[in-house]
């Protein structure tokens, strides 16, 4: 069966044809529903780079496998009945090629094998993490490569085990993330384009289709440190401009970056928008939240973020009737 069938829902950054569903994002998923025991997942892993994008996958919200992409996936469920299977692109390679062809860290579902089931309706609200290499997991698990160099980044990095994640989680919100290591908003990073220049697209050439999100987070400045004051705002509002008119009903929020940069600037930046735009924008500070070093957090440091998240957005009023 195609990868554009009505018991598939994609989350995140997926390009969606009748011929595959493409994405390089880290924490762009999809949920399968399936009839019987088993299914069979296919990829495309032509021109895929060594070592490839690690999956985390799980049948029925139990629990979550780490595999590497490959051509065919079969998963397995314990009784026979109606299933929901999830795929989570848990990392990719930073190095690689995420934006332009040929995309060696991409995942391409080209399709399943097996029966339909019936896919529950969606109820949650959503937030969507707008940032780099901290927001899409770069060395969570960094003891994990260590001597492997490159070929240890999969296992290194995890998406799922972020501040951003575990605060959706939190707050019963359903995360999307779009963010690359290295991007900011003066910079590209990782053959990724800055910040305004990526968040329209899934990729190059491919527009986002997904609706609105109820908030959106944006978590930038560790990488434009080596830039002006001035080029920081001029470029996060050229973003923050951008943003507000793909989102019209959002409301947006300011993360400041959790290594103490442009916490000055952003308070700036805030008060200008709001003014100009007769737009709400909120501004979270994060300074002592945890060490400015090392620039990526660990999972225990991702956790205490999140915790410390999850109730400066509980005191703006998200998310918390629908927590638990």
């Amino acid at each position: 069966m195609r990868a554009n069938t009505e018991n598939i829902r994609y989350t995140g950054r997926w390009y969606v044809t009748e011929q595959s569903a493409i994405a390089t994002a880290p924490g762009s998923r999809f949920q399968l529903a399936f009839s019987g025991h088993s299914i069979v997942l296919h990829f495309d892993i032509e021109f895929i780079s060594s070592p490839p994008p690690h999956l985390w996958i799980s049948v029925d919200d139990g629990a979550r496998i780490e595999v590497p992409i490959d051509r065919h996936l079969r998963l397995q469920a314990g009784t026979v009945g109606n299933h929901i299977a999830e795929v989570i692109l848990k990392s990719s390679i930073t190095y690689g090629h995420r934006w332009h062809p040929p995309m060696n860290g991409r995942v391409e579902f080209v399709g399943w094998d097996g029966s339909p089931g019936c896919l529950p309706k969606e109820k949650k609200q959503t937030i969507e993490f707008v940032g780099d290499s901290i927001t899409e997991g770069v060395f969570v698990d960094n003891e994990l490569g260590e001597g492997l160099g490159w070929l240890g980044r999969p296992y290194q990095d995890d998406v799922t085990a972020t501040y951003a994640w575990l605060t959706a989680c939190e707050l019963g919100l359903e995360p999307v993330i779009s963010a690359y290591g290295g991007v900011g908003v003066t910079q590209p990073g990782g053959n990724v384009p800055k910040a305004a220049e990526m968040y329209p697209c899934c990729f190059s050439g491919t527009p986002i289709a997904y609706s609105n999100a109820d908030y959106i987070l944006m978590n930038y400045g560790a990488n434009d440190r080596e830039h002006s004051a001035e080029e920081f705002l001029r470029e996060y509002r050229r973003l923050l401009d951008l943003v507000a008119d793909h989102n019209p009903e959002s409301k947006l929020i300011l993360l400041a970056p959790f290594c103490g940069a442009f916490e000055q600037e952003l308070e700036l930046l805030r008060d200008r928008f709001t003014a100009e735009r007769g737009r709400s924008l909120e501004l979270i500070r994060t300074k002592g939240w945890i060490s400015p070093e090392p620039l990526h957090p660990g999972r225990e440091s991702h956790r205490i973020l999140a915790e410390r998240l999850t109730g400066a957005l509980k005191a703006l009023g998200i998310g918390s009737a629908d927590a638990g």
